[in-house]
């Protein structure tokens, strides 16, 4: 069984990087509502915003354009400013001891909740060029990946579940948006997803044909990796706010219970993180086997707390990938 990594903005706090909550403050126009989910944080933002600005068409010239002596408006969502600065709070992420190591496992398939190309930036930087990828999608990041092969022809991919600040608008951290996500991710597994290639549209079979058919080990979304690959959790909370990755983990416990005599889903769950008991049940209900970070001496305030943690996780992911 291929193992995947599906690693989120815990890799980022390691050096600094800033978090989702301290994103939301800093792009918001006013103090934010307490303890509710980052996804409904960012809602608050934008419906306290008007929907739209008016922008003015200008000449070269610098005239205003006027029609009947008024100027010529044009309507612009307010959204974009939000996502683009979101865009420029992340631009300039640096790579750390963490990403190094997980770059160097024996992996082709990396998904990621992250909106910025850390990864990416590391692995070019260590010799890989652009490979086949596929950018196309404009809100939605259903098959979106970034391909990357080095001398040897090794290859890895890169899928930016959550979106990229290489497309703004494809940035999920709003209610609306992930819903929307949500129901792209029904439609794929259900059979009812549709795509456009070269000005044709095509449909997929259902993902329980495709598995039985063994047509998802080449991934066409990142979707099918949690069909086919044993998946490995890092740097990711798993808060209940993240709609789609629980969505998904129950309807993959789901076609298991349903079609479990027809064994046509066999991989694993791997979840690294010390979480509440209640979570942890969870997990394990949801078919994750949840891996928790305890050494005796060592205390979370401790300045090589996180270091000695995530190189805890990662040797225990490099003892399966090999």
């Amino acid at each position: 069984m291929k193992n995947a990594i599906l690693f989120g903005n815990g890799l980022n706090l390691l050096n600094g990087g800033i978090s989702w909550n301290d994103l939301l403050e800093k792009i918001s126009s006013e103090p934010l509502i307490k303890k509710i989910p980052n996804t409904l944080q960012y809602e608050t933002i934008v419906l306290a915003s008007e929907k739209y600005y008016n922008e003015s068409f200008i000449f070269n010239a610098g005239s205003l354009l006027l029609t009947n002596g008024s100027p010529l408006y044009t309507k612009k969502p307010i959204e974009e400013d939000i996502k683009n600065k979101i865009k420029d709070e992340l631009k300039n992420f640096t790579s750390n001891f963490a990403y190094q190591r997980l770059s160097e496992l024996n992996v082709e398939q990396y998904i990621t909740t992250n909106y910025d190309q850390t990864l990416y930036n590391l692995l070019c930087k260590k010799g890989y060029k652009k490979g086949e990828s596929n950018n196309t999608e404009s809100i939605y990041s259903i098959r979106r990946r970034f391909g990357l092969i080095n001398k040897s022809g090794t290859c890895k991919y890169i899928w930016p579940i959550h979106g990229t600040i290489q497309h703004p608008k494809s940035i999920m951290l709003g209610l609306d948006h992930y819903c929307g996500s949500i129901g792209k991710i029904n439609d794929y597994l259900k059979g009812d997803y549709n795509y456009t290639k070269n000005g044709k549209t095509f449909t997929l079979d259902k993902i329980t044909s495709r598995l039985k058919e063994q047509k998802c080990e080449i991934p066409f979304s990142w979707i099918d990796l949690f069909f086919t690959h044993n998946i490995h959790i890092i740097g990711l909370g798993l808060q209940y706010d993240e709609i789609d990755l629980w969505w998904i983990l129950n309807r993959r416990q789901r076609y298991i219970k349903q079609f479990g005599k027809e064994n046509t889903i066999s991989n694993k769950i791997h979840f690294y993180g010390n979480t509440s008991n209640s979570m942890k049940k969870l997990l394990n209900k949801f078919g994750v086997e949840v891996y928790t970070f305890r050494q005796k001496g060592l205390k979370p305030n401790d300045p090589l707390y996180y270091e000695v943690q995530y190189n805890y996780y990662i040797d225990k992911i490099t003892s399966f990938c090999k």
